[in-house]
């Protein structure tokens, strides 16, 4: 049973009374700007009776005595830790997309530049670039590294199959030895990363 639920008074035995209870149910889900002075005034108006400027002595004896500002606050803290777990699982799962997305437009790219020279397919050289440079940098900035943007924008066709050759021959053995984390490219990416990252 969780502090917010209705209690029964450790000495007693006696159950917290009924109507206190969804009056401290309602005390509770102000939030942390609660105030006792305004869940009595609310409760007058349902009943349709004038605000009160002084929160009564059953009121303040009531709150007091079954812990009322404790058990809410215990409540907040339990609502900002399912909130924070929430936001984390979140981030964790976007990064994850980010990660999957980087690696395809490199991998879309990659096998593109192995096609160049040979039958001509939907993408151009260019484009080819365009998806490696792109993938690289989503999936730096999904890992939290510093965005560097490879240097392949103004190199040529030739030059770009030369750089690439060892990252193509290496999704392909990636496909088929069971290595990496299960997506093609990832090892070769990692590689031909550090080699860019020299001459940006």
């Amino acid at each position: 049973m969780n502090i917010w639920d209705r209690q029964r008074d450790s000495k007693t035995g006696i159950l917290e009374p009924n109507l206190w209870f969804d009056r401290f149910t309602n005390f509770r889900l102000m939030g942390p700007t609660r105030s006792l002075l305004e869940i009595c005034n609310r409760t007058r108006e349902q009943k349709g009776t004038k605000r009160n400027n002084a929160v009564p002595q059953s009121w303040w004896e009531t709150a007091k005595q079954w812990h009322w500002r404790e058990r809410a606050e215990a409540w907040d803290a339990e609502n900002r830790r399912q909130r924070i777990a929430a936001e984390e699982q979140a981030r964790a799962e976007m990064i994850e997309r980010h990660l999957k997305l980087g690696r395809g437009l490199q991998q879309v790219g990659a096998m593109r530049l192995q096609q160049l020279g040979k039958t001509p397919k939907d993408l151009t050289g260019g484009e080819a670039r365009q998806f490696i440079k792109i993938g690289v940098a989503i999936e730096r900035q999904a890992r939290g590294l510093p965005e560097y943007l490879l240097a392949v924008a103004a190199m040529t066709d030739t030059e770009l199959r030369e750089r690439y050759a060892a990252l193509v021959g290496t999704i392909a053995q990636t496909g088929s030895d069971g290595s990496g984390d299960g997506v093609p490219g990832n090892k070769a990416v990692s590689e031909t990363e550090t080699e860019t990252d020299a001459t940006v």
